[in-house]
């Protein structure tokens, strides 16, 4: 996962509840002396300083970090400054030693609604992002379930199921929200959970997926998903019973 180029991932926050509502991005150096710089987000988002909500106004930052050393930079919503809901994604993250970056938003609400949860995820720098995708939904209703692409070259054309004409062009640091009705099966008040989409682009970029656990919208999360290629594992071999793990009876927990 550590790298030297990233983009600035998630999901718009459209929520109403904007006073609980944020977006963070971490960042981690692996060795010393590491300057990393954060640019290309709508100059009318604000960052966080300290207790002061909108303490950061540049347009764009440079940190030196020490190896083991994190930063973490929060876009909280407010109801005044609509660029705080999605001016943060597709911002490019670039240092000149390998980071680590994560992204996570804590509380988020995909569309209007009034119910929140939260989501964290660890990305892949850009020169290890692949072209084809696959996602299967979770268990809640359309607004809760749809994927977002961000591209990292101009001219990124998206293709989803197969077809041949491009549902959408995007640039660089830009994003498309993919609509839920391009899954196999969708609804708007009942989980079809399993329910599939095959994306694929002209060009290498992010993917990240809205999903819920339930129909009820405060059991939102956020994936970062894998491309598809030659490398991702053959077997799939979760912890679905902490009491059973890989054949081990574990007690106590």
């Amino acid at each position: 996962a550590l790298g030297t180029a990233f983009k600035w991932v998630g999901v718009p926050n459209r929520g109403t509840n904007v006073n609980v509502l944020s977006n963070a991005l971490g960042i981690m150096a692996s060795e010393d002396n590491t300057v990393v710089n954060i640019f290309g987000y709508n100059p009318a988002c604000t960052f966080r300083q300290g207790s002061t909500e909108e303490g950061i106004t540049d347009d764009a930052l440079t940190i030196t970090l020490n190896k083991g050393q994190s930063f973490v930079l929060e876009a909280p919503t407010n109801a005044s400054n609509t660029a705080q809901q999605d001016g943060w994604i597709g911002a490019s993250i670039t240092a000149n030693l390998p980071i680590a970056v994560n992204y996570g938003q804590m509380h988020y609400q995909p569309s209007v609604i009034n119910n929140q949860d939260c989501g964290i995820d660890q990305i892949i720098p850009e020169n290890s992002l692949g072209k084809e995708y696959i996602f299967v939904r979770g268990n809640g209703v359309d607004a809760m379930e749809f994927p977002v692409i961000i591209a990292t070259q101009n001219d990124t054309k998206i293709y989803v199921n197969g077809s041949t004409t491009p549902l959408a062009t995007i640039n660089s640091g830009d994003y498309f929200q993919v609509p839920s009705t391009y899954y196999s099966s969708h609804s708007t008040s009942a989980s079809v959970a399993g329910a599939n989409m095959y994306l694929r682009t002209s060009k290498e970029a992010y993917a990240v997926q809205a999903v819920a656990g339930d129909v009820h919208t405060a059991t939102g999360d956020i994936n970062f998903i894998a491309p598809v290629n030659c490398l991702l594992a053959n077997e799939v071999n979760g912890i679905p019973d902490v009491s059973d793990i890989a054949g081990l009876t574990i007690s106590g927990g």
